[in-house]
């Protein structure tokens, strides 16, 4: 709740806000509403993410599928540049996309990465949701 005073005028703004606790790719698989309808799963192995090693990529789109649907996940760094990282998922049948990735180690030691799954069932008519994943500390 706000209240803002100017002199004798006095307003009371107040709205509710639902925050829920972010689910982390590198604990275990995530689910997400798609901006635009529908829903996605996403799971990455092996656990624990590790940078330089490949990923297996696991997506499910829960709805009927659509014809000439496209499916991908780019990986990026919040406020970090770390070129395109990009990976194209292949149909595995009921509603399932697989593929593989690799997350490129940051030089400052960063491990915060989002995953953004897009789904795209014709030009221009893309749906997507965003992850958080943090990958795990490298040994040495």
């Amino acid at each position: 709740r706000f209240d803002v005073v100017r002199g004798e005028d006095r307003v009371r703004l107040e709205r509710r806000v639902l925050v829920r606790a972010p689910c982390d790719l590198g604990a275990g698989p995530c689910t997400r509403p798609l901006e635009g309808g529908g829903e996605v799963r996403i799971e990455l192995s092996p656990r624990p993410l590790r940078a330089m090693k490949e990923l297996s990529v696991s997506v499910e789109i829960r709805e009927p599928p659509r014809p000439g649907e496209e499916v991908s996940v780019s990986f990026s760094m919040p406020g970090m540049e770390m070129g395109e990282n990009r990976a194209a998922l292949a149909p595995a049948g009921g509603g399932r996309w697989e593929g593989t990735a690799v997350l490129v180690r940051c030089p400052s030691g960063r491990r915060e990465w989002s995953a953004e799954v897009t789904v795209a069932s014709a030009p221009g008519a893309e749906r997507s949701a965003r992850f958080s994943l943090t990958v795990a500390e490298e040994r040495r």
